[in-house]
């Protein structure tokens, strides 16, 4: 007998030797949902080409037994504790609390929603079925009061792998960019606006050079990542888009940015003990974390953060810059080259040089009841410096204030930034 990969070790003689599950070599992108229908939690598998598989953290078994309209399905949701299965167009559903009883006695059934179906998911007390061109929700607790309602015909999703619910709301990536699929103030009633317009040029471009799609969440920034996958691409090479949503004037808005030397086919984050696991794999064999440590397993992370080119005012009013404060919310020490880019960085512009502006951990010790040391820990100190000042050189019309790290220090985030200047008279 061949096994390949190879065991870790040889076996003895006559020795039992038990496989977790069957050949799958030839499955396609595999995808999972969660469900505890007997007090554990379990996860049901498929691949788009074999019978479906669950997985109880101890005993892989194969669903032999599901019908032919289940075997090679692509999609698999937990849906109000009934499984439902995606396979071309079919929405194939099990009996309640039950993972593999698809008999119509039971309480199984199937819906034919016209079209290939490319994404699932469960939000405010829907199932929402995604196409390529179109978008369904599904309500009702059992086959007896199931309802199929079309929410639009003219978007759907592209890849069903960027379905993420962030916030109180779902985004997917639709054929004209990053779409937000939310609730509105009319019972039953879905917003459907696009929220990468902002960045539509970089976002094109993004698009056009992969050719594979997969997303995940970071709850406790209130992020959806976005990933481009293309074989044999190097890693440093590869590209993501971070979508974060913020708290606006005028409600919840989103601010973007790009990511660079993360290689993603397939990511899932989940709570386990309150901590919060983002993991993700390609094709090296190999399973990562996200959101731990301070390197991109062992390197250097690059970092570069730009502001708008700000007038200060009064565009026409030439301006000397004399000073910067940074206002931070460090986890350590903080080192950043500085720039600062003058009129829009004409060809006939002179730039000022590179500043570095870095801190250390502070001298003052923070005060921890039942450690500090009377005398000598402070109450509220912190550890490091959270106010950056540094001179600047430079005069100009507008300034656009240019921030770049590269190294392994702890991450942190920068509150605000104050300039003082002066101006002088107009011309």
């Amino acid at each position: 007998m061949t096994i390949n990969p190879a065991l870790d070790s040889s076996p003895a003689d006559n020795a039992a030797i038990t496989f977790l599950s069957n050949d799958r070599s030839s499955a396609g992108r595999r995808r999972f949902a969660r469900y505890n229908f007997s007090n554990a939690d379990e996860v049901v598998f498929v691949d788009g080409t074999n019978e479906p598989a669950t997985y109880d953290g101890t005993t892989y078994t194969v669903l032999d037994s599901a019908p032919a309209d289940v075997i090679g399905a692509s999609y698999v949701t937990n849906y109000k504790n009934t499984i439902f299965y995606g396979k071309g167009p079919n929405l194939i559903h099990t009996a309640p609390y039950s993972v593999s009883d698809f008999t119509a006695t039971s309480g199984g059934g199937l819906i034919n929603v016209g079209d290939t179906i490319t994404g699932l998911v469960v939000f405010r007390d829907n199932l929402f079925i995604f196409t390529e061109t179109s978008i369904f929700n599904l309500t009702g607790s059992t086959i007896a009061d199931y309802t199929l309602r079309p929410v639009t015909r003219d978007i759907g999703c592209l890849y069903g792998d960027t379905i993420q619910e962030v916030g109180t709301d779902v985004m997917f990536l639709a054929p004209d960019g990053i779409r937000l699929l939310s609730a509105t103030d009319r019972v039953g009633d879905f917003n459907l606006g696009v929220v990468s317009k902002v960045i539509q040029p970089e976002f094109a471009s993004f698009i056009n050079a992969g050719n594979h799609f997969t997303s995940t969440v970071i709850r406790g920034k209130s992020q959806y990542r976005l990933f481009s996958h293309t074989a044999g691409t190097a890693q440093s090479a590869s590209r993501g888009i971070i979508g974060a949503q913020l708290q606006g004037e005028e409600g919840a808005v989103f601010a973007f940015s790009e990511l660079v030397g993360i290689k993603v086919y397939s990511a899932d984050s989940f709570y386990i003990n309150d901590i919060e696991y983002v993991l993700f794999g390609n094709e090296d064999g190999y399973l990562y974390r996200m959101e731990s440590g301070n390197s991109f397993d062992g390197s250097n992370i690059a970092a570069v953060f730009a502001t708008p080119h700000m007038p200060f005012e009064d565009p026409r009013i030439r301006k000397t810059f004399y000073r910067a404060v940074f206002y931070l919310d460090p986890e350590g020490s903080v080192s950043f080259d500085l720039n600062l880019k003058l009129d829009f960085e004409g060809t006939t512009i002179i730039q000022p040089n590179t500043i570095t502006v870095s801190s250390t951990a502070g001298s003052a010790a923070q005060a921890v009841f039942g450690e500090a040391i009377f005398g000598t820990a402070v109450f509220g100190a912190s550890n490091y410096e959270a106010t950056l000042a540094t001179h600047l050189i430079g005069s100009g019309y507008t300034g656009s204030f240019y921030l770049e790290t590269n190294d392994m220090n702890p991450p942190f985030a920068l509150d605000s930034l104050t300039i003082e200047y002066a101006t002088h008279s107009r011309r």
